[in-house]
């Protein structure tokens, strides 16, 4: 439950324009709060565990004393209202590393769970921001894929085609993971593979040179690591051959 809500908390952030303007921030930093104390609740009830991991540990500690430091820089700040602002970031993700490692020690599969989800909304992400391109008339409710007078690059929900692009490309080494693994089942990896598509659509739309050399690099290390490099080969340059006609 505590990894769904994290999960849960980045659908929230990608769909609401990062989550970095009011009111959308306050009310993720609110959530990452009651996330905390629950997490609190539970390790002091012993239902959750914080794990062995003092390096990890460490740099939330660091984390945690930056955004005291900027709450303390309040009483020297030229501006002191976002410095407040700052501080609570920086706090912020210091509760989301924090619960992180908890929810990871206390999770069985973990890693795989989390892999899988973040690649989850990450397509819904390529899918909404695709659709601009697609269907730019339809607005049912909070789904408004207009992307008015801002069509050439892709970049809703986020608001920047940069980001979104790197998100896209931040799920593409579970889509080759999962579509070259004997274990998947054969449904598994079709789904992967379009998936796959998906997001290297998206991200080629967003006309992101970054994100193709980031892409470039998430290939080379998932062929160089294995196994079963020809088909992880086959796959990631597969699914860009397969795109090439819609980009």
């Amino acid at each position: 439950m505590l990894l769904g809500a994290l999960l849960a908390a980045v659908a929230f952030a990608l769909f609401s324009g990062g989550a970095i303007e009011i009111p959308a921030e306050t009310r993720m930093q609110t959530g990452i709060a009651v996330l905390g104390l629950l997490c609190v609740l539970g390790l002091c009830r012993g239902v959750l565990a914080p794990g062995r991991a003092p390096l990890a540990w460490s740099g939330v500690a660091l984390l945690t004393a930056f955004g005291v430091w900027c709450a303390l820089s309040i009483s020297w700040s030229v501006a002191p209202d976002e410095s407040w602002l700052t501080a609570n970031s920086a706090v912020s993700y210091a509760a989301v590393a924090a619960i992180a490692l908890v929810a990871g020690a206390s999770t069985r599969e973990a890693p795989r769970l989390t892999a899988i989800g973040l690649a989850g909304i990450a397509v819904a992400v390529a899918l909404y921001a695709v659709g601009g391109k697609i269907v730019p008339g339809l607005h049912i409710g909070p789904i408004d894929l207009n992307p008015g007078d801002r069509f050439a690059r892709l970049r809703e929900p986020i608001d920047y085609w940069n980001a979104l692009a790197l998100i896209c490309v931040m799920a593409t080494p579970v889509c080759i993971w999962q579509a070259a693994s004997r274990r998947a089942s054969p449904s598994t990896r079709v789904g992967a593979v379009l998936a796959l598509g998906v997001l290297i659509l998206t991200a080629a739309l967003t006309y992101s040179r970054g994100a193709a050399i980031a892409y470039a690099v998430v290939l080379a290390i998932m062929v160089g690591a294995g196994p079963r490099r020809l088909t992880r080969l086959g796959v990631g340059l597969g699914a860009v051959a397969a795109m090439t006609p819609a980009m």
